[in-house]
């Protein structure tokens, strides 16, 4: 009905807008992360005992020697069975080539905007040459 064609159209201006900053940043635009990402986050997330881990609208910027800075979107649940809470963070992380990853960082304030979060994330990433 119309709530979800409503959450479609938000999706697609919110990727839209995500596509247009990764093209300034010389990066790319990817709507879901392996799930082998989401395993290898999980440890770097501000909260113990997270679950249902899942990474998304991901920008994937290419380094030196195949190394990689990735910023996006990371969802995940927080609580006990009865009370359990979602959570969305902005994080920017180096993904080497052999996939281990390093160097996690948040958005400093969770509250703001979320594509003001990408672009404090990205400052500073620039295409290689």
């Amino acid at each position: 009905g119309a709530p979800l064609a409503a959450a479609l159209i938000e999706q697609h201006q919110r990727r839209l807008r995500l596509g247009r900053l990764a093209r300034e940043h010389g990066c790319r635009l990817e709507p879901k992360a392996p799930a082998e990402l989401a395993q290898r986050v999980l440890p770097h997330l501000p909260a113990i005992g997270a679950a249902h881990v899942r990474l998304m609208d991901l920008i994937g910027c290419d380094e030196a020697g195949g190394a990689q800075i990735v910023v996006g979107r990371v969802d995940y649940l927080l609580g006990s069975v009865r009370y359990k809470r979602d959570n969305t963070r902005i994080l920017r992380l180096r993904r080497a080539s052999d996939g281990s990853i390093h160097d996690v960082r948040y958005a400093p304030n969770p509250d703001e905007r979320r594509l003001q979060q990408y672009r404090e994330l990205l400052a500073g990433v620039s295409p290689t040459a």
